[in-house]
């Protein structure tokens, strides 16, 4: 049982008593007799000796429990520190039009557009994570959040779930997705801050230019890890019910100018081996550790004083009606 007090320094009122005591052993011993040889003549019952002093003492034993009620002793049932890992971190991800080529496959073998494998390998990613707070951005023609920084894995996985190309637009807004994500970071207290930027493209729209963005990420500490979907080669790409086989541009050196300024890394992804071995190192490389102070459940025990200290004040009035008092 761990007991402590929280107002502890309310314990120097029992200080006080100390003169009370005082003074009542001084009047208590007092000769009242004009001649100490009369006392041997009176009855004197042994009792009497302890009765006399039964009144001051529940008054000074009520006053002690109040006292000690009054520093609020609490009963805890546990408080400790504890290390984990953590970080705030952004997923952005590109929803435009060219995440429909069909060069990346599934689980199963399965041919599947870009989008889909992505949405694959970030469900993993998140379903491992356990200390760290994260947020969802999509972009196409424009940026926006699709979910607010959270540790609330359960909603995230609907928030993702809910992606699909074309949301934002069919063109690519690097700079802007950027922009939102510096905006959801900056104002946050976290040891790492840290955006993954997923896209397949190069900047086609959007009002910030991708430069200026990673300035201003870079301004407010803001690590950015850039990953790039697809290679040079062309890829099929679904068109008006057949597919077809068309060059999907990829701006790389964009990417690692983002990464680098910012204390990132790029990456560039062929597969979805590749894609889930890129996320599986960023992993690896984002770690921090933060102190968390752990607080159980704690009960207040004064009542468990007071009750006492209420019966003993009452005992002793009542005892002071009786013949008690008149006692020598």
């Amino acid at each position: 049982m761990n007991i402590h007090l929280a107002s502890p320094w309310l314990l120097l009122l029992a200080l006080l008593l100390l003169p009370v005591l005082y003074f009542y052993t001084r009047h208590t011993n007092k000769i009242k007799f004009s001649h100490t040889d009369l006392l041997a003549t009176l009855p004197r019952p042994a009792y009497l000796g302890l009765a006399k002093h039964t009144l001051f003492a529940l008054r000074l034993l009520s006053m002690v429990l109040i006292i000690i009620a009054a520093a609020r002793p609490q009963q805890i049932s546990g408080q400790h520190k504890q290390r984990t890992s953590g970080l705030d971190l952004m997923l952005v991800i590109d929803t435009s039009g060219s995440m429909r080529a069909l060069d990346f496959f599934d689980a199963d073998g399965e041919r599947q557009n870009r989008l889909a494998v992505v949405k694959e390998v970030l469900a993993a990613f998140i379903a491992a994570r356990h200390n760290d707070r994260i947020g969802m951005i999509v972009f196409g023609d424009a940026a926006y959040t699709q979910a607010p920084l959270t540790t609330d894995y359960d909603v995230l996985q609907q928030f993702l779930a809910q992606v699909e190309i074309g949301m934002a637009g069919e063109n690519t807004a690097i700079g802007d997705a950027i922009g939102v994500a510096t905006n959801r970071l900056k104002d946050i207290e976290a040891q790492s801050k840290v955006a993954i930027l997923l896209t397949d493209g190069e900047n086609t729209a959007g009002r910030l230019t991708p430069l200026l963005a990673m300035q201003a990420a870079q301004s407010q500490h803001i690590k950015i890890y850039t990953v790039g979907i697809g290679g040079n080669d062309p890829v099929p790409v679904p068109h008006r019910g057949r597919v077809i086989y068309q060059h999907v541009p990829l701006d790389a050196k964009l990417l690692q100018k983002i990464a680098t300024t910012t204390g990132g890394r790029y990456f560039q992804a062929t597969d979805s081996d590749a894609l889930q071995e890129i996320y599986r190192t960023i992993d690896t490389l984002e770690k921090t550790t933060k102190e968390q102070h752990v607080y159980h459940e704690y009960q207040e025990l004064y009542a468990y004083l007071l009750w006492p200290a209420l019966l003993l004040f009452l005992l002793e009035h009542l005892l002071a009606l009786t013949r008690l008092r008149r006692l020598p």
